[in-house]
């Protein structure tokens, strides 16, 4: 964890995979172990974590901005916001589909 709210594009930036999550979030959750499942490094940035940071409502509000939704996860690969759980699944099987041709 960051000791201070970093800007979005820092984490983003910064790491091959990002998930953004929330408190107690089942498909945050369910992105990470198929992440995992998948050998694939990530970060998970849990946003609960800075609620009470004086950047918090900024550092949400680019993140809406950035990804054009309200709902967790956001998933970013390679610094390209791809969606959410269900964008992620798509992708992973489309990969696991292909890897079999």
């Amino acid at each position: 964890m960051y000791e201070e709210l970093p800007e979005v594009d820092e984490i983003i930036n910064n790491h091959l995979v990002v998930i953004f999550s929330k408190p107690n979030c089942y498909y945050c959750d369910l992105a990470a172990v198929l992440l995992t499942e998948k050998n694939v490094p990530f970060i998970k940035f849990n946003i609960g974590d800075y609620l009470n940071d004086e950047n918090f409502d900024n550092f949400y509000d680019n993140l809406i901005k950035k990804t054009g939704q309200k709902t967790f996860p956001m998933i970013f690969m390679k610094q390209k916001f791809i969606g959410g759980y269900s964008e992620l699944k798509e992708l992973c099987d489309s990969v696991d589909t292909s890897e079999s041709d």
